[in-house]
């Protein structure tokens, strides 16, 4: 007894079938796992594009804030440098003005610390000798002389006093030295029968002459002094 064969049958159909199939199924495993893939990559890229937009961002964000407070920190600076150069310049300011007034103080009670070398002379000459006298300070004392002819030594009129210690600081209080020397006059009225006025500074080695028409503008700076010299001389004047 034969028994029956199992073997398959060969169909060329068949074998076509399945070798499509086969390809079709690879092709969409394929194409599957190639949009998984671009998928993954589209969303890597958008969350690494985001990151970047983000970080820059915030790079931005704080490199601003830097620039901003570094304004902020350069103007504070700028005008706590600028407060201070106006507040030092406004102390040179004061300094200059009290070493100036501190200045002209010391000199002029310099001037008038010592008087043991002070003389003080003022007079007066006209024309044909119709005046001519000399008023001498010396410390405290006060010698007046006029000579009422020409051409002689010996004066026709000799007075002699002394000067209050409050008079001779008042006198001195309103004389400036140093614009007592600023001044170069030396009038000569005299020559056209006119008069002169004359004062005479001296001081130890400090001295000045000064020749010139009464009420000269020139006098401004010294023109108390002038007035209460003049006033001094005119009481020896007057007197009998």
């Amino acid at each position: 007894m034969i028994a029956a064969s199992s073997t398959k049958m060969y169909s060329p159909a068949l074998e076509f079938f399945e070798l499509g199939a086969r390809r079709i199924a690879s092709l969409s495993i394929c194409s599957f796992s190639f949009s998984i893939g671009c998928s993954v990559n589209f969303r890597t890229l958008r969350r690494v594009r985001k990151r970047s937009i983000i970080s820059g961002t915030i790079n931005c964000l704080v490199q601003s804030k830097k620039n901003a407070c570094f304004q902020a920190t350069f103007s504070t600076f700028r005008a706590s440098v600028l407060k201070r150069i106006n507040m030092l310049r406004k102390f040179l300011i004061i300094i200059a003005v009290i070493t100036s007034v501190f200045s002209c103080t010391y000199d002029s009670l310099e001037d008038r610390s010592n008087n043991s070398g002070l003389i003080i002379k003022t007079g007066t000459v006209c024309g044909w000798c119709t005046v001519n006298d000399t008023l001498t300070i010396t410390q405290n004392l006060i010698r007046y002389v006029n000579y009422t002819n020409c051409g002689t030594t010996k004066p026709s009129v000799t007075k002699t006093g002394q000067i209050e210690s409050s008079e001779l600081e008042d006198l001195l209080a309103k004389l400036n030295v140093s614009e007592l020397k600023k001044l170069n006059l030396n009038s000569s009225n005299v020559s056209f029968d006119g008069c002169d006025d004359w004062i005479s500074f001296t001081n130890g080695t400090d001295s000045h002459y000064i020749r010139f028409t009464r009420n000269d503008p020139k006098l401004q700076p010294i023109q108390a002094f002038v007035e209460q010299l003049n006033s001094i001389k005119v009481k020896y004047t007057s007197e009998s």
